[in-house]
C-alpha cells in the first residue's frame, strides 16, 4: 500500500502542471497547518512539531522555487515566504498556537490566489518558470514526512 501511494504521488508531480503542482504544494501547506493547529489545540505539541517542519519544508521549496528574473512580483513573494516561515519557526519553537493562526491566515488568501491563478487559461504557460523541473523529484522525494514526499498525504 505504501509503495503503491508513493508511485501515485511520485506519478502525480512528475505529470503535474506547473500551476497544478503549485495548487498542490498550498494543499498540503494547508493540510499541515490545519493538523498542527488541530494537535496544539489538543496539547499534543509533540505531533504538531513534525507537521511544522513539514510546513516549513514546503515554504523552502516554494521559496526556493521563485525566479526573480522571470516575474517582477517574485521578490515580493519571497519575503512574504521567508515571513511565513519565521512565523513557522516561531510557532513550532514556542508551541504557539497564535502564531500558527497568523500563518494559516497568510496562506489561506495566498492559497486561493494560486488556486484562481491555476484555473484561468493563461495559467499553462505563465507559471513555467515557477516551479523549475529539477524541483519536482525534491517535491517528490524528499524525506520530509511518512509518505517520504513533500506532496504525501498521511
Amino acid at each position: 500500500m505504501y509503495d503503491l501511494r508513493r508511485r501515485f504521488v511520485t506519478e502525480a508531480v512528475s505529470t503535474a502542471g506547473p500551476a497544478t503542482l503549485l495548487v498542490m504544494l498550498m494543499d498540503r501547506l494547508t493540510l499541515d497547518l490545519d493538523r498542527a493547529a488541530g494537535e496544539l489545540e489538543k496539547g499534543n505539541r509533540s505531533e504538531a512539531s513534525p507537521l511544522l517542519m513539514h510546513a516549513q519544508q514546503i515554504v523552502d521549496a516554494l521559496r526556493s522555487s521563485l525566479d526573480p528574473t522571470e516575474w517582477e512580483g517574485a521578490s515580493d513573494l519571497n519575503r512574504l515566504y521567508g515571513y511565513i516561515f519565521s512565523l513557522l519557526v516561531t510557532a513550532n519553537v514556542r508551541r504557539d498556537l497564535e502564531v500558527l493562526n497568523e500563518v494559516r491566515e497568510l496562506v489561506a488568501p495566498l492559497r486561493a490566489a494560486w488556486a484562481e491563478a491555476a484555473a484561468s487559461p493563461e495559467a499553462a504557460g505563465a507559471f513555467a518558470p515557477a516551479v523549475p523541473t529539477a524541483s519536482r523529484t525534491a517535491f517528490a522525494h524528499a524525506s520530509a514526512d511518512s509518505s517520504g514526499s513533500l506532496l504525501g498525504v498521511g
